[in-house]
């Protein structure tokens, strides 16, 4: 878990940093009113591109975190709980998508959600990004521009969710014997 702290801080503070100076810095020579997003992800060395998925990628990984905290408090739900972040969080995929629509959303929703969900677990992680290179490649396929693809991409992106529990599924018996 050392490792996901560091990645996280080393990002924040090479990005997040400099985004801020870029920020600070366009606000107070143009204003508010006149501020642009691009100037300030060019002077931060960022592409837009970049910059949405990483803020739709913080908004998927917390609805997700939510939704299943809400459901690990019966069993029964937490069954379904790859099911409800589908239903829930796909909006911010699409929305995430469609906003860029250039090849890398997809997957660095996947490696975010692969650094925040299955950390403990390289085959899950693995995995995890496998799900959203597939994603990225179905899009890819019509050039960003046939509705069903985005959904299938969506669907093969949600496989993802069956990734942190790998591992207990190929160490089943394991826990079986545990239990008794």
């Amino acid at each position: 878990m050392f490792w996901r702290r560091r990645i996280w801080r080393g990002w924040l503070s090479i990005f997040g940093k400099r985004f801020s100076k870029a920020g600070r810095k366009s606000f107070s020579r143009t204003g508010s009113k006149k501020a642009s997003l691009r100037v300030i992800c060019k002077k931060a060395g960022l592409t837009t591109g970049a910059f949405y998925a990483g803020a739709f990628g913080a908004i998927y990984i917390v609805l997700m975190l939510i939704v299943v905290l809400a459901t690990s408090a019966i069993p029964i739900l937490y069954i379904v709980a790859p099911f409800t972040v589908g239903v829930v969080c796909a909006t911010v995929y699409e929305l995430c998508v469609l906003k860029v629509r250039k090849f890398g959303p997809a997957l660095i929703l996947g490696v975010l959600f692969a650094l925040v969900a299955c950390s403990g677990n390289i085959l899950g992680m693995v995995l995890a990004m496998a799900a959203a290179l597939l994603a990225e490649l179905i899009i890819l396929a019509e050039r960003y521009r046939s509705k069903k693809l985005f959904l299938l991409s969506f669907l093969a992106f949600n496989l993802n969710m069956v990734c942190p529990g790998v591992r207990l599924y190929l160490r089943r018996l394991n826990y079986f014997i545990y239990g008794d």
